[in-house]
């Protein structure tokens, strides 16, 4: 059985059509949504911002948007995300 970081791994590899490993699957993610400048963790602020609907400005950076997409996937926090949905 797969942990949730294998599973949301995966999920990412699948959505973004790559092979790499974390974090070239993320960034492969990112480029394919459109972000395509900054650090890792301001693209993936931006994605989490697009995704959930809340401006990054509004939640208090990385780990309150992180629980923003937990919230919206009716998980407890980010650990516990098991899947990253088109």
């Amino acid at each position: 059985m797969a942990t949730n970081f294998e599973a949301r791994l995966a999920d990412v590899q699948t959505l973004a059509s790559s092979t790499g490993g974390h974090p070239q699957a993320w960034y492969d993610l990112f480029t394919a949504a459109g972000i395509t400048t900054g650090s890792f963790n301001e693209r993936w602020l931006a994605w989490l911002a697009a995704k959930t609907g809340v401006a990054v400005g509004a939640t208090g950076g990385l780990p309150r948007q992180l629980q923003e997409y937990a919230d919206d996937r009716s998980a407890t926090n980010w650990d516990s995300v098991t899947d990253i949905p088109s």
